[in-house]
């Protein structure tokens, strides 16, 4: 939630097709961003997003994949939110057409009374 749309243009016809919706009157491409949203509704928080907001920093929210799309998310609670202390994403080396991704995590900064419903 809250990425900028990609250069779909730029982006290869077999992952365009898969992570988007046609929107207004030409039919140009807009992000599907239907998981992020029921997820947030949820009350879980895209952790990159989140940094790159808090941050200032919109390199956060790099693409993931080779499609050039940030397809991959770390989503947390919003109990373990205060945990999160750093993300970054790891390069494959071809290993995989992914990148990985790393959340650093204080588990002192949780509040063990957010954690009551569990």
């Amino acid at each position: 939630m809250g990425d900028p749309e990609p250069a779909w243009e730029r982006i290869p016809p077999y992952n365009r097709s898969s992570r988007t919706l046609p929107s207004g009157p030409d039919g140009s491409p807009r992000a599907n961003t239907i998981v992020g949203q029921v997820l947030c509704t949820g009350g879980m928080i895209d952790v990159a997003g989140h940094l790159a907001d808090a941050r200032s920093d919109p390199s956060l929210r790099r693409h993931t994949g080779a499609g050039l799309v940030r397809v991959d998310q770390v989503h947390v609670t919003p109990a373990l939110l205060p945990a999160v202390t750093d993300y970054r994403l790891v390069d494959p080396h071809g290993a995989s057409d992914h990148w990985g991704m790393v959340v650093t995590l204080n588990p002192t900064r949780v509040d063990p009374t957010a954690l009551a419903w569990i």
